[in-house]
């Protein structure tokens, strides 16, 4: 048995599908992210406008909003409060777009030598931001300072909850 310690602000799971939900407005979630960790509510607004393709979505409810606009503003959020600790659940931004160059610029800036934790079956993501893995196969945990090593030996796989494939099917009933 082991016991990890960090002392430090963590942030929430980025990239959790469920994490907008319910009768409130973009604004409402930046107003609360700016008093919980004491940001400015102008230029957290502001931010987030430039970061979204949409920021037009901003003002209406979280439970109306397309899936698109969902997933870019769950991402964009995470990059207001200076975290010491990063979690990724899920899937980073990958498509060539201007979201996810953005995204992916800012969050490489803010984020470097910073920790970071990530889950994703998503090599790619987990060659450019990871260089240890932590894998758990069968019940037993193990450390890996080699991650090229790791991803040999254990492959990621799509796991039961797929969090792409939920996306891309919000992403389809909302274009039907």
């Amino acid at each position: 048995m082991g016991r990890v310690s960090f002392i430090g602000l963590t942030s929430w799971p980025i990239g959790r599908p469920a994490f907008l939900r319910g009768n409130v407005t973009g604004r409402h979630v930046i107003a609360l992210i700016c008093r919980l960790y004491g940001l400015d509510m102008h230029v957290s607004n502001a931010a987030i406008e430039m970061i979204v393709t949409d920021p037009r979505h901003i003002d209406g409810k979280v439970d109306h909003w397309p899936a698109q606009f969902r997933y870019e503003f769950g991402l964009a959020a995470a990059l207001l409060p200076p975290f010491d600790m990063y979690i990724v659940e899920g899937v980073f931004p990958f498509l060539k777009d201007r979201f996810s160059y953005l995204w992916n610029t800012l969050f490489e800036r803010q984020s470097s030598g910073k920790m970071l934790i990530a889950g994703s079956n998503r090599v790619a993501d987990l060659n450019r931001y990871c260089d240890r893995a932590i894998i758990v196969n069968r019940g037993r945990v193990a450390i890996a300072n080699d991650l090229k090593k790791a991803l040999d030996r254990y492959p990621p796989r799509a796991a039961s909850y797929d969090v792409q494939k939920e996306f891309d099917n919000e992403l389809t009933d909302d274009l039907l």
